[in-house]
C-alpha cells in the first residue's frame, strides 16, 4: 500500500478552483476578471432586466491563465486607447 502524503490528501479533498472568465469592454477599451458565476448571475440579471451588457467573455480558465491572456492583449488595448485620442484631436 501506498503512503499518501498530507500535501496529496490536501489536493484530493480541496474542491477544484472556480473557473474565472476574462471579459473585454469595446466601449470602455477595458478588460474585466472575475468568477465565472458571477459573470453568470450578471447575465442573467442583465437578460431579466432587458437590459444590453458591454463586457464580452474572451478566456476561461483558472485566474492566472485569465491574468496571463489580459497581459498579452493589454498593448492592443493601449493602441486601440491612442488611436481614440488622436480621432478626437487630443495629444497623445
Amino acid at each position: 500500500m501506498n503512503a499518501t502524503t498530507k500535501t496529496e490528501v490536501a489536493a484530493i479533498a480541496a474542491p477544484p478552483a472556480e473557473p474565472t472568465v476574462l471579459l473585454w469592454s469595446r466601449s470602455q477599451n477595458v478588460l474585466h476578471i472575475e468568477p465565472l458565476s458571477r459573470m453568470l448571475d450578471k447575465n442573467r440579471r442583465a437578460y431579466v432586466a432587458d437590459r444590453r451588457m458591454d463586457y464580452v467573455p474572451m478566456f476561461i480558465g483558472s485566474d492566472d491563465d485569465c491574468h496571463a491572456a489580459a497581459a498579452s492583449m493589454r498593448q492592443t488595448l493601449i493602441k486601440r486607447q491612442d488611436q481614440r485620442e488622436a480621432a478626437k484631436g487630443k495629444p497623445l
